[in-house]
């Protein structure tokens, strides 16, 4: 039972990630492997998770405790035993050298991500309002690589304060959710009426209003529908990049 509990924990914290194998150590019919997590682009969701695994017949069979041959019924004779201790050794000393070099790679990863759909000589050709209009459509496909990009993610310094812009995307745009937390739904719902009402530019700063009606009005609160401004400001980084600052609220 308490394995139990110990997987359906893990299968929790597996979901919704996606996984990629990594590195795999096999000493004959025993072996070990280690399981990369990534989710989205957040460095501190990474995680490694080894698992041990026993070759019965033709078939390679997960042990049932994480990073340990417990309870998975290879025997007990010294010469075996040792090594079960050194792939359990390799696996936990593994797993912290590999998360170590995931979250310094992440950065990497994440820019390689953004710029399959927004390259930077893109972005510092598009003049502010154009930016904007590429966010707002970002946010309409749930595009989070993009949305990233016009945040400040293709700048040699990301913002100051990138991971809160990093976690709020990730929390409005739950992959397990069909709907999407306000106030990113006025930007995002496809049933939601936006209309630009203005925008202006200076030298390095600008800034865009939208005007949003959304026909589900405010069910918490027993609202009915009414327009709602969006002010979205803009601000040039030193790599003459335009990057969109939502308002606190988002």
């Amino acid at each position: 039972k308490e394995i139990a509990r110990r997987l359906e924990r893990m299968a929790g914290d597996l979901n919704p990630s996606s996984l990629e194998i990594g590195p795999v150590k096999t000493d004959g019919d025993i072996a070990a492997v280690l399981i990369r997590k990534f989710h989205g682009f957040n460095s501190q969701k990474l995680a490694v998770f080894p698992v041990a695994l026993v070759k019965r017949g033709v078939d390679w069979l997960a042990a049932p405790v994480p990073a340990s041959f417990e309870n998975s019924g290879v025997g007990y004779d010294s010469s075996l035993r040792q090594r079960l201790r050194d792939l359990e050794t390799w696996m936990l000393r593994e797993q912290a050298t590999d998360l170590a070099q995931l979250r310094a790679e992440t950065g990497q990863r994440m820019r390689r991500k953004i710029e399959e759909k927004i390259q930077a000589d893109a972005l510092r050709k598009l003049e502010s309002r154009h930016a904007v209009e590429r966010f707002v459509s970002a946010c309409e496909r749930r595009d989070e690589a993009e949305m990233l990009g016009l945040m400040g993610g293709l700048d040699a310094n990301p913002p100051e304060d990138w991971n809160v812009r990093l976690n709020a995307v990730e929390s409005a745009f739950d992959r397990n959710s069909r709907s999407v937390a306000r106030p990113w739904r006025l930007l995002a719902a496809q049933e939601v009426l936006r209309v630009p009402l203005f925008h202006d530019e200076e030298e390095d700063s600008a800034y865009s209003v939208i005007a949003c009606l959304d026909p589900k009005g405010f069910p918490d609160e027993g609202a009915l529908p009414q327009v709602e401004i969006v002010r979205l400001n803009l601000s040039k980084s030193q790599a003459g990049l335009w990057r969109v600052d939502p308002p606190s609220a988002f």
